[in-house]
């Protein structure tokens, strides 16, 4: 999961009124699967929801934490 996701399930498990911005930036449903890492936001609703978490939910962290590891395929040298 993404550093981004975790800070959205943060914000809002937080509740106050940055959650409340933020639930205003997409439906609860479509919030839930950014949250849970199931779903990455397009280009605009991930600034619209930086803004409104007043940054909290970094632009830049939607990348899968692990994506920047590379994976060995069966066979290859890394792997063994």
């Amino acid at each position: 999961m993404s550093t981004s996701s975790r800070a959205l399930d943060a914000l809002l498990e937080e509740g106050g009124e940055l959650a409340e911005a933020v639930g205003d930036v997409a439906h609860r449903t479509v919030l839930w699967r950014y949250r849970k890492g199931k779903g990455k936001p397009d280009a605009e609703t991930i600034a619209r929801l930086e803004r409104a978490s007043g940054g909290r939910v970094p632009a830049n962290g939607w990348e899968d934490d692990h994506a920047s590891s590379p994976v060995a395929s069966p066979g290859s040298k890394a792997a063994s």
